[in-house]
């Protein structure tokens, strides 16, 4: 499953290719988007462009990044990154088109990771994070994500600094 496209009820997840570069650049620089965004955090295409093969060629691969695609249309982005030693921990991360919002897309891809990061990739843990983002919590959490605390002004977003909320879940929890 690590390179192949795979799916849910709604979404299909699709890895980043150039051909959908335009897709991802429409998401990711989108101002309710950057609204949500760490500043270090906002790609340019030339990045994005370097990073695609780098992320497919690593090895031992440590980050999988996969488009949402609603109806063939990539409506969001949404990934794992390796953390840690010996890598059984990761990332999670998602972004989707404004026009998209409030449809549960975000929550069932999120789901999908969780499936993909402990079931294809044997991870232990999978960690997110949320900077001021209600909405997200509630992501995180209906997919079974704990709270685990609140980074204080650790996440610096427009130009200033903000609490960060944590969440985890484990293999083994209850989803």
């Amino acid at each position: 499953m690590a390179s192949a496209d795979f799916a849910g009820p709604r979404v299909t997840f699709r890895e980043w290719t150039p051909d959908l570069l335009p897709a991802f650049m429409a998401i990711a620089t989108h101002p309710l988007v950057v609204e949500t965004l760490r500043d270090d955090e906002q790609p340019t295409a030339e990045a994005i462009e370097q990073s695609l093969d780098l992320w497919r060629t690593t090895t031992p691969r440590n980050r999988y990044e996969f488009a949402i695609m609603v109806g063939g249309q990539a409506v969001g982005t949404c990934g794992l990154a390796r953390v840690g030693i010996p890598g059984r921990h990761a990332q999670l991360g998602y972004a989707l088109h404004p026009d998209h919002w409030g449809r549960g897309l975000a929550t069932e891809a999120a789901a999908l990771l969780l499936d993909f990061g402990f079931g294809e990739l044997g991870l232990h843990r999978i960690e997110a994070d949320t900077v001021g983002l209600p909405a997200s919590d509630r992501v995180l959490e209906k997919i079974g994500m704990r709270r685990e605390g609140v980074s204080r002004r650790s996440a610096w977003v427009r130009g200033a600094w903000h609490d960060q909320n944590n969440f985890a879940v484990l293999a083994g929890d209850a989803r």
